[in-house]
């Protein structure tokens, strides 16, 4: 007899909900593979703000040491890029490991990433919730205030 299997159900979860707040003037920009994706609105060829989070299933035993890990690996494709120590965070209720990086990208430029990562245990899975804030280096000094508010507002809930 045939078996029928849905999501979200108890084996299959629903992933994650996640809500943020972005300042007046930024827009939603939908993204291949994103969860939510909003940018600043910038004059012509002036690289925009943007905050980026997505969602990933892994099993269970799955370590943010590896999403480090992951993300130490692709910045290598940089030759000049760096990676600040991780250090621990609270968005709403929930605690994040969050890590700094610069890297100078071939079409823009230098740029600042800042990268946090929370996650949630689901039976035999581990939801990870990866939010990506992303601004040029000439305007750190500007920007880097926004990126941390919109992060910082960041909201996940689990059903």
């Amino acid at each position: 007899m045939p078996t029928q299997f849905a999501c979200p159900s108890a084996l299959f979860p629903a992933l994650p909900a996640v809500t943020l707040t972005a300042p007046e003037g930024w827009v939603g920009t939908p993204a291949p593979g994103s969860a939510i994706a909003v940018r600043a609105t910038v004059p012509d060829g002036e690289f925009a703000p943007n905050v980026v989070v997505t969602l990933n299933r892994y099993l269970a035993d799955y370590s943010l040491e590896l999403a480090l890990s992951g993300l130490r690996t692709e910045l290598e494709h940089y030759p000049e890029h760096k990676v600040d120590e991780p250090f621990d965070a609270v968005f709403g209720e929930d605690r994040y490991v969050v890590v700094n990086t610069a890297l100078t990208h071939p079409q823009f430029g230098s740029m600042v990433q800042v990268h946090a990562y929370t996650s949630f245990v689901r039976g035999e899975l581990k939801d990870v919730v990866h939010v990506v804030g992303s601004c040029a280096g000439a305007q750190l000094a500007r920007d880097y205030p926004l990126l941390q508010q919109v992060m910082e507002s960041t909201r996940v809930s689990v059903s």
